[in-house]
């Protein structure tokens, strides 16, 4: 228990001197609250668990030994403020940064926004990207937030997915596990012989015979950005009341798929023209609200629940707003008008379960374009609208 002990210390001592006094409580606070998490009590191996498994430990040593240690503790990381240290982050510019989980060596990028403070916890928000994307490609050619970030103060963090092979390395993509099955409740997850994408050689070999080769990764991505969060939370001044997630294409199904596994983390999510497998829609019963953003004109992933181009069929906005709107306790049909900025703009147009539990809300927009994030003479209206979403919610304890 003693070397567990002093190891914590130095986590703690380490995260003192990244994040200053606001970082250390901070940190403190974030290990206390995941340790509750189904995920922390089923993975005692993660680090996430040495805190309370400390203090469960002294309690049990008797009382000179206790307050030995407790000493020992506060003498390796003093509660005092320190100078700021980022790195290896830079405020207002792109970093390209690894973590390795479950042995594999995971990238993204992580942009702190510009005359970054230690001392000031910031929101942070995850965008997953694409099929044949990168954590880059999402930030600077998707979704186009580099300046938004500078512009608005938050911390934005783009991991990439994993490629399928070597010989692949083109066909990236995540785990949003709706995609690895060939049948759900409402039948076949794609139109037989058409949807015939790499299969990742992390996936077991059967499936190179399945129906419906999604392309998706088997990957532990849900393990992946939980540690990844907490990686961040313990580095950086991150306000652990407002992180959200957002993705576009894959990446948006990969956040319908894992939202509901990390609603004790995320105060709010926004999946981008990317919906669940047919048949696999689902919402966390905790508190979690939900954006999504659909193009009336997008024939790769279909809203109104037309094959998409490439064979693959997903659930329609209905489908996915009515799941997410049982399982936030909301009423009504969808129809409630929901104002935003952007209204009007490419026919943008959103409305709302109206009346959710706990403040919560689900909310659907669409606009007039296909498969693809446009900006306007340089007008991020709809990732305004997002923006605005998300700053308007805090995760409830």
């Amino acid at each position: 228990m003693t070397r567990h002990l002093l190891e914590f210390g130095i986590i703690l001592k380490e995260t003192g001197r990244k994040t200053g006094l606001s970082g250390y409580y901070r940190t403190l606070d974030f290990w206390r609250n995941s340790f509750y998490s189904s995920y922390t009590q089923n993975h005692a191996q993660n680090f996430l668990l040495w805190p309370p498994f400390i203090l469960g430990e002294l309690q049990r040593e008797p009382i000179m030994i206790r307050g030995f240690l407790l000493i020992t503790l506060f003498a390796i990381c003093p509660p005092l403020a320190m100078a700021c240290d980022p790195s290896p982050g830079i405020g207002g510019e792109d970093v390209s940064l690894t973590l390795v989980h479950g042995g594999i060596e995971r990238s993204y990028v992580l942009h702190l926004p510009k005359a970054y403070d230690c001392e000031t916890p910031l929101p942070l928000v995850i965008g997953l990207h694409g099929y044949t994307g990168t954590g880059k490609g999402f930030e600077n050619q998707s979704i186009k937030i580099f300046e938004h970030i500078n512009k608005n103060r938050y911390i934005g963090v783009f991991p990439d997915g994993l490629s399928a092979s070597p010989s692949k390395a083109w066909a990236t993509g995540f785990n949003d596990l709706g995609s690895l099955n060939d049948n759900g409740p409402d039948g076949l997850t794609c139109e037989p012989g058409r949807a015939q994408y790499p299969v990742f050689e992390n996936c077991p070999d059967t499936y190179k015979d399945r129906q419906c080769n999604w392309g998706n990764s088997c990957a532990d991505d849900l393990g992946f950005l939980r540690a990844l969060i907490a990686e961040l939370v313990l580095r950086y001044a991150v306000d652990t009341g407002r992180i959200y997630m957002s993705g576009f294409s894959q990446g948006g199904s990969t956040v319908n798929g894992l939202a509901a596994s990390m609603a004790d983390l995320l105060a709010g999510v926004a999946p981008l023209h990317g919906f669940q497998t047919n048949g696999f829609a689902n919402g966390p019963a905790t508190r979690l609200p939900f954006l999504q953003v659909w193009g009336r004109d997008d024939k790769t992933v279909s809203g109104i629940g037309e094959i998409g181009s490439d064979g693959l069929i997903y659930e329609t906005a209905t489908e996915t707003g009515s799941a997410w709107a049982s399982a936030q306790g909301c009423s009504g049909n969808g129809n409630t008008p929901y104002p935003t900025v952007a209204d009007g703009k490419l026919g943008w147009k959103c409305t709302q379960h109206a009346d959710c539990l706990d403040g919560s809300e689900v909310v659907s927009c669409a606009w007039d374009v296909a498969h693809h994030w446009p900006v306007p003479d340089g007008d991020n209206f709809a990732w305004d609208v997002v923006w605005d979403f998300f700053q308007k919610h805090q995760r409830m304890d």
